[in-house]
């Protein structure tokens, strides 16, 4: 209720209104601009969307997200990125010069289906199931890293299962060993 309450109170203010929340969603529907900050630092500030769409760093990009970021040592060599331990492997969407990255990937960029035109497998062991009828979270693993997929609708998947997962590589934060946003 107090979602749908705060918008309507600050549309007709002539006046600055600061809402400090720990809840990206809450951001995002209030919009305006936002501050992430860090040990009380703000570490980025500008219109909410493009905070959350082109995070400066790593730590505005974790704070930003909910379920929380995935997030992968990757090699780029050539026109190729691999996971650091090969199992998957891309041509990335951007611009990036032959090294070592860290990619941050959003729960609703890993699904049970192919979304975009640049879909890449991902095999995972399901650890975690959670349906909530509109969307479904799978905690899975996929060699020994953790990660969050955010299907929409029903995708029922058994504990222990291995299934297979589809990653849309276009969506993909890539960050330098610094890690500061990349592109």
């Amino acid at each position: 209720e107090l979602r749908e309450e705060l918008p309507k109170l600050f549309e007709d203010r002539d006046c600055i209104v600061v809402y400090a929340t720990t809840e990206p969603s809450d951001a995002l529907m209030i919009g305006g601009n936002t501050a992430t900050l860090l040990e009380g630092k703000v570490i980025q500030y500008g219109k909410t969307l493009e905070v959350y769409n082109k995070p400066d760093n790593l730590i505005s990009a974790k704070v930003f997200s909910d379920p929380p970021m995935n997030i992968a040592e990757v090699k780029k060599s050539g026109d190729i990125c691999k996971l650091n331990d090969n199992s998957v492997q891309w041509k990335p969407s951007t611009k990036i010069k032959d090294g070592i990255y860290k990619i941050g990937i959003r729960p609703h960029n890993i699904t049970t289906y192919k979304e975009g035109n640049n879909s890449v497998e991902i095999n995972g062991k399901v650890q975690i199931s959670e349906l909530s009828g509109s969307e479904s979270l799978i905690h899975f693993t996929n060699g020994n890293l953790n990660w969050v997929s955010l299907s929409n609708g029903i995708q029922q998947k058994n504990v222990g299962e291995n299934t297979k997962l589809y990653m849309n590589t276009d969506e993909f934060l890539y960050f330098d060993q610094n890690n500061r946003l990349v592109n």
